[in-house]
């Protein structure tokens, strides 16, 4: 997953955990990185998520992040778990 921007407007329903659309879907909503850039150009399907309050930051968050939640069904976990797995990658 991802910290994304969501734009101003923003349909808050859509970002339910498991309303899913295309990269290229969320993209056309105005829903960007977090620096402002694109999201990837890639053929994967995504949802938005909030691990906590609207204000603290959305994410967008793909099939794993639902294995993470059979888990454990804390969002605030399974976003944790994503972030760490990002980290140690870039390692």
């Amino acid at each position: 997953g991802r910290k994304v921007k969501l734009p101003a407007g923003f349909a808050m329903e859509l970002a339910d955990g498991k309303t899913r659309f295309p990269l290229a879907e969320w993209a056309k909503m105005g829903v960007r990185n977090t620096d402002g850039s694109s999201l990837p150009d890639k053929d994967i399907r995504a949802a938005i998520t909030f691990p906590g309050k609207p204000d603290e930051g959305a994410y967008m968050v793909y099939d794993n992040y639902d294995v993470i939640l059979k888990w454990n069904r804390s969002r605030y976990f399974a976003t944790a778990v994503g972030t760490l797995s990002d980290e140690i990658a870039e390692q």
